[in-house]
């Protein structure tokens, strides 16, 4: 999914190729969209909810939303992407707050282990400054260079997805609301609102 999103967001239409990937690792541009029905365009910018990724090559419903399991234990629970995907900030890792899997995702040389000790050591103290990862038992220089760039301990903004669920006999009715925080003494800002 991730080469698709790489074209989905670029402004050119050359197909990304991502050799390092196991299985499919080629995105999609406009020609790969022409060919689907419903025919839809390549929007080669920004996204701007994260229910656009809905439309990429490879994304499914269940790698999207995952599903709850049953009962009985049969069929597990499966995780789906969205809550680790934002289209708000700058792109960089809050490593102070970003969950174990979203760390994991910054380098196919961050293992699982290496994101759980990550969480443990912030859990104790959060980490004041990017160079104290390296502190961290299992991360390397050679692994810190090639994440250092995408994270942070400070983010210019935080973004907080607010979602309220209202009933009234048979009716329900869903707000869900982007908020951004820009420091502790502004008002919150509303970024987006919908209503389902």
């Amino acid at each position: 999914i991730v080469p698709a999103m790489i074209d989905w967001a670029d402004e050119d239409d050359d197909t990304t190729v991502l050799s390092y990937v196991e299985g499919e690792n080629e995105g999609a541009e406009q020609g790969w969209y022409e060919t689907r029905k419903p025919v839809r365009r390549c929007k080669n910018a920004p996204f701007d909810t994260v229910a656009e990724t809905a439309l990429l090559r490879g994304m499914t419903p269940l790698a999207l939303d995952g599903r709850p399991g049953d009962r009985e234990g049969k069929r597990p629970a499966l995780l789906g992407l969205r809550p680790f995907l934002t289209v708000w900030g700058d792109g960089k890792v809050d490593i102070n707050h970003a969950p174990a899997p979203v760390l994991q995702s910054l380098s196919e040389k961050l293992d699982a282990a290496l994101a759980r000790d990550i969480v443990a050591q912030r859990g104790e103290r959060p980490f004041e400054s990017v160079n104290e990862l390296l502190a961290v038992p299992g991360m390397t220089r050679e692994l810190f260079s090639a994440i250092r760039d995408y994270v942070t301990v400070s983010p210019n903004d935080r973004y907080y997805r607010v979602e309220a669920v209202g009933s009234v006999r048979e009716v329900e009715r869903r707000v869900v609301a982007v908020i951004r925080v820009d420091t502790a003494e502004s008002a919150p800002t509303l970024i987006q609102r919908m209503e389902f």
